[in-house]
């Protein structure tokens, strides 16, 4: 009928008005937690304490509102990244209380990020730039099934990679990889072999045609000049996001294929 969508272009160094109040309003309910209040009130705005409290040492009813708004109005002046550094405070915030609440948590702010075409989404306690749906899900579902060594690398990875600040992508590069050597020693049953050495086992393990192993023992080369390969990746001056999402959805999805892999040939960790 011709009408037009609110906005043609994602919001990569900027949050519009929409998406501000938006993101408020599903936040809202968290903001509005009891115990959510005061570590918001201390951590994340360094409000002074006694502030924060009547001389009894309660929030009473009319008290909770004021602070809610006066925690709003710090929320309207935030900087576009400091909107994202809150929400990746109250996703750490829901986890520490319980995993479901944080997976709600993150389908509700991923709905609100999507309609209004924020170049951003939340995996697990972390703003990362977007790129597809199936990456993300790659990533979402390597940081949730694999056991915790791994599961620790992808995390981490995913921290250096996402820092808007001061990102890290070499070494988010080395925790994608880590990550991917911490599966194959787990289904390799030796915790101190190397990458290089224990996927030419996985054949024997796992089956399946040794051509894909043996390309994933090419890329892991490709990273640190092993296995004959002429130029490493970590030899580049300057390594960017595009390298650091490519290493990270790669060894997300191969960690993916390994468990399954593993699963199926009746390998428990």
């Amino acid at each position: 009928m011709g009408f037009k969508r609110a906005r043609d272009s994602l919001q990569i160094e900027g949050v519009d008005s929409t998406l501000r109040t938006a993101l408020w309003n599903k936040l809202y309910s968290t903001v509005a937690d009891d115990y959510a209040i005061p570590y918001i009130w201390t951590d994340f705005l360094n409000y002074p304490k006694n502030q924060l409290y009547d001389s009894f040492g309660n929030l009473g009813s009319l008290r909770t509102q004021e602070v809610i708004d006066k925690i709003y109005a710090k929320y309207t002046k935030l900087k576009w990244y400091e909107i994202y550094d809150f929400l990746e405070y109250l996703a750490n915030y829901t986890k520490m209380i319980d995993d479901e609440y944080l997976e709600d948590f993150t389908r509700e702010c991923n709905d609100v990020l999507e309609n209004y075409l924020s170049g951003y989404r939340l995996i697990g306690t972390q703003i990362v730039p977007l790129t597809s749906e199936h990456e993300l899900e790659e990533i979402d579902t390597a940081l949730g099934e694999p056991p915790d060594p791994v599961a620790q690398h992808i995390e981490t990875a995913l921290f250096l990679m996402a820092d808007r600040e001061a990102p890290d992508y070499r070494n988010s590069i080395k925790e994608s990889i880590s990550a991917v050597e911490a599966m194959c020693r787990l289904i390799t049953d030796n915790e101190s072999t190397t990458l290089g050495k224990c996927i030419k086992k996985l054949d024997e393990k796992l089956g399946g045609h040794p051509a894909l192993h043996q390309a994933f023992d090419k890329l892991y080369g490709w990273t640190n000049d092993e296995s004959g390969v002429r130029h490493s990746l970590m030899d580049e001056s300057e390594l960017g996001l595009e390298d650091a999402t490519f290493m990270l959805v790669t060894c997300s999805a191969y960690v993916n294929y390994l468990k399954e892999k593993a699963r199926k040939a009746g390998i428990e960790f």
